[in-house]
């Protein structure tokens, strides 16, 4: 089981973001993102609603590994290309 800053820097990756873009658009700094995705720190409830409203991130894929990281419509190209992409970078596929 992984643990959640790894599943967040999972997300981040997938939505092609860098930890400064990610603060950016939470209104984080960016040492508090790495210090999440190592697990010294957790984000607010407030910044997981965010996540999940703007994002479409799976909550509960975020808090307890459960479901795919990103909630998404079967017809949203742009995500699958970022999963893709995502997947190919982890050398989960080729």
């Amino acid at each position: 089981m992984t643990t959640f800053g790894n599943r967040l820097k999972t997300v981040r990756k997938i939505l092609g973001l860098s930890q400064e873009d990610l603060a950016d658009k939470l209104n984080l700094t960016r040492s508090s993102i790495s210090k999440c995705e190592k697990d010294k720190s957790f984000v607010s409830e407030q910044t997981l609603k965010i996540l999940a409203q703007q994002y479409k991130v799976n909550l509960n894929y975020l808090l307890a590994e459960i479901g795919d990281p990103i909630i998404s419509n079967q017809n949203n190209d742009e995500f699958i290309l970022r999963l893709k992409e995502f997947l190919r970078q982890e050398k989960i596929i080729k």
